[in-house]
């Protein structure tokens, strides 16, 4: 999994032959959430927060694919 940079040679090679890339960020929205649940016993909504740290990966990734 990788946060950041998003694109590295790795998952740009791996798309270039036709793999599936993810970029991991469901994992780290989620694992966020889990600890912010453990520390405050209040469970967070991941709904904005992914949908937001989605759209940032589709930004970064057309900007790195044309820089």
């Amino acid at each position: 999994m990788n946060h950041h940079p998003l694109w590295t040679p790795l998952p740009h090679t791996a798309h270039a032959l036709g793999r599936t890339v993810r970029h991991g960020g469901g994992t780290l929205v989620h694992q966020t959430a889990d600890a912010f649940r453990l520390f405050t016993g209040r469970a967070p909504s991941t709904f904005h927060t992914l949908a937001d740290f989605t759209g940032f990966a589709e930004i970064t990734a057309a900007i790195q694919a044309h820089g």
